[in-house]
């Protein structure tokens, strides 16, 4: 998966659909060609993810955001085809990858 940072242009979180991550594209902070056409994840959308990589389930998020379970997995569904993600797991994946959501460190004593 590369990893895309948003051009002043277009002002927005970027997203490759690319499989292989290019570090080269990191470095230098460009877009690649891919980013072309991806759609930016709502507010609603990236909490979902954030969420859902703290390992939450769909019944804890919605409970934690104040929302229906059924709108939850809505939010979820709708980041995946935005991430072209094959399912809540990959969608996970690709935004941490790709910096559009960051890990909240566990609480939990080991």
């Amino acid at each position: 998966m590369k990893n895309c940072v948003p051009t002043p242009e277009t002002n927005a979180s970027m997203v490759c659909a690319n499989p292989v991550f290019n570090i080269q594209a990191a470095k230098n902070k460009a877009p690649c060609n891919d980013c072309v056409g991806v759609k930016r994840l709502t507010q609603r959308e990236t909490d979902v993810l954030v969420w859902a990589a703290a390992g939450k389930t769909t019944w804890e998020t919605a409970q934690i955001l104040g929302i229906k379970e059924t709108t939850a997995n809505c939010y979820i569904r709708c980041a995946c085809e935005k991430l072209l993600a094959a399912n809540k797991t990959h969608a996970v994946a690709i935004a941490v990858c790709s910096r559009l959501v960051e890990l909240i460190p566990s609480t939990r004593q080991i």
